[in-house]
């Protein structure tokens, strides 16, 4: 449990001569140094989340390209 605090000061450190945080991962440590810090925070979500979770669940067997093409039942889409 040491790593989100140890991590959480390590971006908070490099954010005191930084305009903006931004995060491509380290998503919940990035939240909370940019709240202490009060810097603007930019975060880029690479994947499709959604899809992610329907296969992990069985719930599809399609690939991210047909999944972002198609419709599916409300508890896919949140």
């Amino acid at each position: 449990m040491k790593r989100i605090p140890q991590t959480v000061w390590t971006i908070a450190k490099y954010a005191k001569t930084a305009d903006v945080i931004f995060a491509n991962g380290f998503f919940l440590e990035s939240v909370i140094a940019s709240k202490l810090k009060r810097k603007p925070l930019v975060m880029k979500i690479v994947g499709d989340w959604a899809w992610e979770r329907s296969v992990n669940h069985g719930w599809t067997k399609d690939t991210i390209d047909e999944f972002q093409k198609n419709r599916y039942p409300r508890i896919i889409e949140d």
